[in-house]
């Protein structure tokens, strides 16, 4: 993608999925976002609301459908996770395997 390109992802299950973006080690500098929550207090009701830092990784709740961030990435390659949220969501089948993988390479 561009620089100025905006980032959506598309949920096609009927459960909310958590994206997590693990890499570059610097994401806090590479990636700005305008809606990221701050102290608990603020939380919204709905998680998928805002993007939130958990231990310098960004995370986001994709509702079913489609789901545009307000996130501009700096050029590079950024990995992300990808994990159904809520065991209900989960099912006996896939418990213990790992979150599926994704890659966004920014020009």
């Amino acid at each position: 993608m561009e620089h100025s390109d905006v980032l959506m992802f598309v949920n096609y299950s009927t459960h909310p999925v958590r994206i997590t973006f693990t890499e570059p080690a610097d994401l806090k500098n590479r990636i700005r976002c305008s809606a990221i929550r701050g102290a608990e207090k603020d939380a919204p009701s709905a998680p998928w609301a805002l993007f939130s830092w958990e231990n310098g990784k960004l995370i986001a709740t994709v509702p079913p459908g489609q789901f545009a961030s307000v996130c501009s990435l700096e050029h590079g390659t950024y990995a992300f996770t990808v994990a159904a949220v809520g065991s209900s969501a989960q099912g006996e089948a896939s418990h213990g395997l790992l979150p599926a993988k994704g890659q966004i390479m920014v020009n």
